[in-house]
């Protein structure tokens, strides 16, 4: 039989081993082991780990800032001291993260004056508690400061740490002031004095004014939602104006969720703010309430009119949101035209059934991008439309949702307008002929982009006849060398020539509109041709030629034909450009700086002497070549193009030229050359009209090139 004494003693062990573990985890599990901080001895956290921090308190003189993790994973910070909202998870991350690798530089000894507390911190790692003070500026490293956890000697930190610890509770705080995205957004009305702007979502588009409103511009609503987007908090308010301290609104933002169950949030912007100029108030009132100064240019989007919002395009949809097209003619029997993409490419399902090649399929994508990016001449609101009013019929499905939108378009009348309906929101547009043209079906539309039906190489043009330019040109290949025939006398731009050949010969349409010409393209006995004249293929074979009629402007481009079809298509403007300025010699307008090569500048009456030397021009006293902005200027100078040619037109400016320009070969005692600038061309950022000694003839040199010459007297 045992004792009473064997027994007690298990028992008073078991007692006391209980006991140890209790202490372990009701008191010791709050602080570090020795353990810890054997092994991790220069971390000042040494038992840190990001996911187990919940609880952040730092405090600034009279603030205290307290951040706090939510429950769960992936929980939110909160700022919950000295105003409770929503943290900044990327000011939040950075605070952790320097939490963690902070490190102790050297120790210090006990009695060392670590300086006035600058911040006093608790830290809650999981079971472990740090509290610490960071105290003043260490004399090494440099940035560095003095710290101590509770209980332990004083250390230097590095100076990253000391600066994430300064910061104050506005650092945390969000800046982004709305957090709703256009796709979260149902309602926005703005007020100010003049009166109230709505915006209201109606499907997928916004309306102007309510939900019988016109539709709202896509363009419009980007640079409106960005504007919210970007309305961020440059520095906050004091707590007393954020907690409603009233200031002079003048401008009244609501925005409405979708979501009922989120709150709406009002924008109030004020005038200038009291700190950087720039600036206006901005209070932000929801679930809280928030005062801030906000960069002015960023809420200039929202000064928009209902006119500036509504739109103006006649497709809601971009041209590569559109999967399919069908035109259709309001006659009777009329052609109707639809199109549907398949893959990468096209699929005609009427007139014809069949795929469209790569060449039709380019132009078919380029059709369907100038119909997306048509724009109305005006908006208005919705009338009665007779049905018998039908021109045409235009419906686009767009991709994805399968959502469609339909125009019907009426006759272009006498003035050259048409009207239009927009059956998505019901508004009248009124367009010009050539935007109401490009919704009737026509099958031309989607021929190759290609001009030519039979191609050519420019290497076989052996002469061109061009009556764009002023005075009708002549130019002929001769014995391998172009001479021009008309107008007599002149040097031939070999270099213009050939891009001119070139550009015609591999040229593109913009867009082909029409099968043949109804008298409105401006392609009549009047319109201006290029004529190039091909080399026989055969010996005894007959001369073949190629030309292109150049009619009316539109839209940027040209509309033109050539004599190999009457289809009508829009040519680039730069075409027009070339076909019309004369390829006459500008080559004596390059000025070579070879050693002793001189030039004299005049302006008004002050001139200037250069002399070139190593490459470039300067005047005397400059100390290196080439230093010398004018002499610069001159060596880069060029003619663009020539204007016309025969003497100078009334209004060009030479009677009282801008500038002239003496050249004296190298060696030479008298000046060879005359460069003469006169007047601009229309402004001076489209040029000067220029002449040069020897050449009959006007030129155009760039704006640029001139104020270069003028400057640096």
């Amino acid at each position: 039989m045992s004792s009473p004494t064997r027994v007690a003693t298990p028992l008073a062990l078991v007692v006391l081993a209980f006991a140890a573990l209790g202490y372990a985890y009701f008191v010791d599990r709050g602080t570090v082991s020795d353990a810890d901080r054997e092994v991790r001895g220069r971390d000042v956290f040494p038992t840190f780990q990001i996911d187990l921090v919940h609880r952040m308190e730092l405090s600034h003189g009279q603030e205290t800032l307290v951040l706090e993790r939510g429950e769960g994973s992936g929980a939110t910070w909160v700022l919950t001291s000295p105003r409770r909202e929503v943290a900044d998870p990327s000011a939040v991350d950075s605070l952790l993260r320097e939490l963690e690798l902070a490190r102790r530089v050297r120790s210090v000894s006990e009695d060392t004056p670590i300086g006035e507390a600058r911040v006093r911190g608790r830290v809650t790692v999981g079971h472990v508690q740090y509290a610490f003070t960071l105290g003043g500026d260490a004399p090494y490293p440099r940035d560095g400061a003095y710290m101590r956890l509770l209980g332990e000697p004083p250390f230097v930190v590095e100076g990253s740490l000391k600066v994430q610890l300064l910061r104050t509770a506005d650092s945390y705080r969000v800046r982004s002031l709305i957090r709703y995205g256009q796709s979260d957004i149902k309602r926005i009305e703005r007020t100010t004095d003049n009166g109230k702007l709505i915006l209201e979502r109606v499907g997928d588009s916004f309306r102007v004014g309510g939900p019988a409103g016109p539709r709202a511009s896509r363009t419009a609503l980007d640079r409106v939602f960005g504007a919210l987007a970007d309305t961020r908090a440059e520095t906050f308010l004091d707590n007393a104006l954020a907690d409603g301290a009233p200031f002079r609104v003048l401008r009244t933002v609501v925005i409405v969720p979708r979501d009922e169950t989120q709150a709406r949030v009002t924008l109030e912007v004020g005038g200038a703010c009291p700190t950087p100029p720039g600036e206006v108030a901005v209070a932000i009132v929801g679930r809280t309430r928030t005062a801030a100064c906000v960069a002015r240019g960023s809420l200039d989007a929202l000064d928009v009119t209902p006119d500036d919002l509504v739109d103006k395009a006649l497709l809601s949809a971009r041209g590569d949101e559109i999967e399919e097209v069908d035109l259709s003619s309001g006659a009777p029997g009329g052609l109707r035209m639809n199109l549907a993409r398949r893959g990468g490419g096209w699929h005609l399902r009427a007139p014809q059934d069949r795929d469209l090649s790569p060449e039709e399929a380019d132009s078919a994508n380029a059709f369907v991008a100038t119909m997306a990016g048509a724009q109305a001449l005006s908006v208005g609101g919705s009338l009665a439309w007779p049905r018998e009013a039908v021109h045409t019929r235009a419906t686009f499905v767009r991709t994805g949702a399968g959502s469609s939108e339909t125009l019907e378009i009426s006759a272009v009348d006498a003035s050259g307008v048409a009207t239009a309906r927009r059956l998505d929101d019901g508004a009248i547009l009124r367009l010009s002929r050539a935007v109401a043209r490009r919704f009737e079906p026509r099958l031309v539309m989607i021929r190759g982009r290609a001009v030519w039906g039979t191609p050519f190489d420019p290497a076989s043009v052996v002469e061109i006849d061009d009556t764009c330019t002023p005075e009708t040109e002549r130019i002929e290949l001769v014995n391998g060398l172009w001479t021009m025939r008309l107008p007599s006398g002149q040097a031939v731009d070999v270099g213009y020539v050939m891009d001119l050949v070139e550009t015609l010969a591999h040229a593109k349409v913009n867009g082909w509109i029409a099968e043949s010409d109804d008298g409105t393209f401006g392609l009549g006995p009047s319109a201006c041709r290029v004529t190039l004249g091909l080399a026989p293929r055969e010996p005894d074979g007959g001369s073949a030629s190629r030309t292109m009629v150049l009619g009316a402007e539109t839209d940027g481009d040209t509309f033109a034909r050539t004599l190999e079809g009457p289809d009508v298509f829009t040519a680039p403007a730069s075409l027009r450009e070339l076909a019309q300025h004369p390829a006459i010699d500008r080559s004596l307008f390059r000025i070579d700086a070879s050693p002793g090569v001189r030039a004299i500048l005049t302006r008004d009456q002050a001139k200037i002497s250069l002399t070139a030397s190593g490459g470039a021009f300067s005047r005397a006293g400059r100390a290196e070549a080439g230093d010398d902005p004018v002499g610069a200027a001159l060596v880069a100078t060029y003619a663009r193009n020539a204007v016309h040619a025969g003497p100078p037109g009334p209004g060009e400016g030479f009677d009282f030229p801008t500038l002239e320009i003496q050249v004296a070969s190298q060696g030479g005692a008298s000046f060879v050359r005359r460069i003469t600038i006169g007047a601009p061309i229309g402004s001076p950022d489209d040029g000067y009209f220029a002449r040069v000694s020897g050449v009959n003839a006007t030129f155009a040199l760039g704006g640029r090139t001139v104020d270069a010459l003028l400057s640096g007297w």
